[in-house]
């Protein structure tokens, strides 16, 4: 139901070339971490703050209007809408963290962690330590 939803919202943005219009729930949100897939949905806020709400997306490290959080070690997380998070990052590693619809972190790259950030119009706090990096 969700999914036919976002392919509803999808046609709005003209995002027939990311999409044929059956795709599952989890090939959407797979999609979703792609370079060219982000980036469209940085671009054009997409999905709408109202498909994240509705959707059920404990499963796949989203979390949305979730308040104050505290995550370490995440390999990818997505944080949307009232979410504010504190985020560890430790240890050799690549990690990504996308953000939309006014979501905020505070994200610490500690012991040559590399974190990729993936954001527009939130609040984000950076701290590098030993060799940590945020891109």
């Amino acid at each position: 139901m969700i999914a036919k939803e976002i392919h509803k919202e999808a046609k709005k943005f003209k995002a027939c070339k990311f999409l044929k219009g059956d795709e599952s729930f989890d090939q959407l949100i797979s999609l979703l971490f792609t370079p060219k897939g982000w980036e469209f949905c940085e671009a054009n806020n997409f999905p709408s703050i109202d498909i994240f709400r509705k959707a059920i997306l404990d499963d796949y490290s989203i979390f949305v209007d979730k308040g104050d959080i505290s995550i370490e070690q995440a390999e990818k997380v997505v944080l949307v809408g009232d979410t504010k998070a504190t985020i560890e990052f430790n240890g050799i590693g690549e990690y990504h963290v996308y953000l939309l619809h006014g979501a905020s972190a505070r994200i610490t790259a500690n012991n040559f962690a590399v974190v990729i950030l993936h954001y527009k119009n939130c609040n984000v706090e950076k701290i590098k330590k030993n060799n940590g990096i945020i891109v």
